[in-house]
C-alpha cells in the first residue's frame, strides 16, 4: 500500500510543470495586471521551479506596472521576464517590469529602455515632472540593487530617456540572459541560482513546459486598447444611440451602441485617455445628431467637424506609450459623420416638405368638382369617388365648379369656392356667354 502511494505521488508530481510561462503582448494596462496574477496563480498551484512571463510591450501606466511589480516579488518561485520575439520590446513601463525580475532575458533582436515618465491627462509642470521623474528614479534604483544591477544603467532609462539594444543591455549589466527563442531560454536557465524570500533557489530541470495562453475577455480587453479601436468603437456607440433616438423603436442601434460605447469608453479609460476629448467628441456628434433635428443649412455641421476633429486631437497625449489615433482614422471617420448625418438631415426635411398623400391631411387644400349643386349642401367628386360636401360660401355654388376643399369630418366634406375658378365660374342663370369675360 505504502509503495503505491509513493508511485502514484511520483506519478502525480512528474506530471506537475517544472516551468509555467505566459505571454503579453500590447500595452500595460489593468488587463495586463490581472493575466500576470493569474500565470502565478498557476505556478504556484503546479509548484513550478520556474515563472516565464514573456513580453513585448510599448510601455503603460505606472499604477499598474507597481502592480506587476509587487505581484512578482510576492511570487514563492523565481520569475523570469523574457523579451521577445524578434523585434520586440520593453519600453516605458516594459522596462520597469524587466527590472523587477528575478532574471532578465532578451531575444538578440529587441530593446529595452526609454521609460521617462509621462502624463496622458494634462501637461505637468515641471515641479510635478521632476517629482514624477525622481519617483520612478528611486524605483528603479531599488529594483536595480535588489537584483545586482547596474544602477547607473537603469537610472539614465528615466532621466534621459536612455534605450538600450539586446547586446548593450546585456553588457551594462541590466540583463543577464540573452536567448533567441523560449528552448535556447530554458537551456540558459538550467542550473541557475537564485535567493528569494530567504531561500535558495537552484533551477535544475526546465521541462515540462506550461504556457498559461490569455483568454477571450483579456484578448477582447487586449484588443481595445488599441486607440484606434477603441476610438472607432466611441463614435459607434454615439452615433447608435443617435440612430436610435432618430427612429425610436428599432432596439437594434441602441444595443449596439451601448455595447460599442461601453467597449470604447473602457478601453479609452484603460489607456488614461483625456476625458476633454472624449467630451468634445461627444458633443462633435451631438451637433450632427441636431442638425438631422433642426436644419441649420450645414452651420451646425461644420461646427460638429471641427469639435469632432479637435477632441480627436487632444485624446491622446503625443507621447503616450499607447500612441494615439491615426491621422486617416480620425478624417476617415469625421468625413463619414458628416456625410452621413447630413444625408439623413438632407432626406428629412425633402420629406417634411413633401405633400402629404395619405390621411385627412392628404385631402386639405385639394379641388373637387361640384356634381350637385351646393347650397349650402350637396355633393363633389374628388379623386374618381363622390362625397357629401357643405360650403362654407354665402352663395350656392353650381355644378361642374371647382371648390377647395377645406376639412374633413367622417364622409363629409367642408369646402369653399375655389380661388382658379371664381373668375371664370359658370352660375346658374347664366349662359355660358355671360360667363367669358370681355375682350
Amino acid at each position: 500500500m505504502i509503495r503505491k502511494t509513493l508511485l502514484f505521488l511520483l506519478l502525480a508530481s512528474s506530471l506537475l510543470a517544472s516551468v509555467v510561462a505566459g505571454r503579453w503582448e500590447g500595452a500595460i494596462t489593468k488587463t495586463a495586471a490581472e493575466y500576470l496574477d493569474r500565470v502565478i496563480e498557476a505556478a504556484e498551484k503546479e509548484r513550478a521551479q520556474v515563472l516565464v512571463f514573456e513580453l513585448d510591450t510599448p510601455g503603460g501606466l505606472v499604477s499598474v506596472t507597481r502592480e506587476m511589480v509587487t505581484a512578482m516579488a510576492s511570487a514563492s518561485m523565481p520569475v523570469v521576464v523574457y523579451i521577445t520575439p524578434d523585434g520586440a520590446q520593453a519600453t516605458s513601463a516594459g522596462a520597469v517590469i524587466t527590472l523587477a525580475a528575478d532574471i532578465a532575458a532578451m531575444n538578440p533582436v529587441s530593446n529595452i529602455g526609454a521609460a521617462s515618465v509621462v502624463s496622458m491627462q494634462q501637461e505637468m509642470d515641471e515641479t510635478m515632472q521632476k517629482k514624477a521623474s525622481e519617483d520612478m528614479m528611486a524605483l528603479v534604483r531599488t529594483l536595480a540593487e535588489r537584483h545586482d544591477r547596474n544602477i547607473s544603467a537603469a537610472e539614465v532609462m528615466v532621466s534621459e530617456a536612455k534605450s538600450y539594444t539586446a547586446r548593450e543591455a546585456q553588457r551594462a549589466g541590466l540583463v543577464e540572459i540573452l536567448a533567441k527563442d523560449r528552448t535556447a531560454l530554458l537551456e540558459a536557465l538550467r542550473g541557475m541560482e537564485v535567493i528569494k524570500h530567504d531561500q535558495h533557489h537552484v533551477i535544475e530541470s526546465v521541462a515540462p513546459v506550461h504556457l498559461v495562453e490569455t483568454n477571450l475577455v483579456e484578448e477582447i480587453l487586449a484588443l481595445i486598447t488599441n486607440p484606434n479601436l477603441a476610438y472607432l468603437l466611441l463614435m459607434i456607440g454615439f452615433y447608435g444611440l443617435i440612430i436610435e433616438f432618430y427612429n425610436p423603436g428599432s432596439l437594434l442601434p441602441a444595443l449596439v451602441g451601448l455595447i460599442a460605447l461601453s467597449l470604447g469608453l473602457y478601453g479609452l479609460g484603460l489607456m488614461g485617455a483625456s476625458w476633454l476629448g472624449i467630451a468634445l467628441l461627444f458633443m462633435g456628434a451631438l451637433m450632427f445628431a441636431l442638425e438631422v433635428f433642426t436644419p441649420t443649412f450645414g452651420i451646425l455641421s461644420a461646427a460638429g467637424a471641427a469639435t469632432m476633429l479637435a477632441g480627436s486631437f487632444v485624446l491622446f497625449d503625443p507621447t503616450s506609450p499607447f500612441g494615439g489615433v491615426a491621422l486617416e482614422t480620425i478624417l476617415f471617420t469625421v468625413a463619414i459623420s458628416a456625410v452621413i448625418m447630413g444625408g439623413i438631415a438632407y432626406f428629412g426635411l425633402a420629406a417634411q416638405r413633401r405633400r402629404i398623400a395619405y390621411g385627412k391631411e392628404a385631402t386639405l387644400g385639394r379641388v373637387a368638382e361640384v356634381t350637385r349643386r351646393l347650397d349650402p349642401k350637396g355633393k363633389v367628386s374628388f379623386d374618381g369617388e363622390i362625397w357629401n360636401a357643405q360650403s362654407t360660401e354665402s352663395e350656392p355654388i353650381e355644378v361642374g365648379e371647382e371648390v377647395e376643399i377645406l376639412k374633413e369630418e367622417g364622409l363629409w366634406l367642408t369646402v369653399g369656392r375655389s380661388q382658379r375658378s371664381s373668375a371664370g365660374a359658370v352660375r346658374a342663370g347664366e349662359s355660358p356667354e355671360a360667363a367669358v369675360p370681355a375682350g
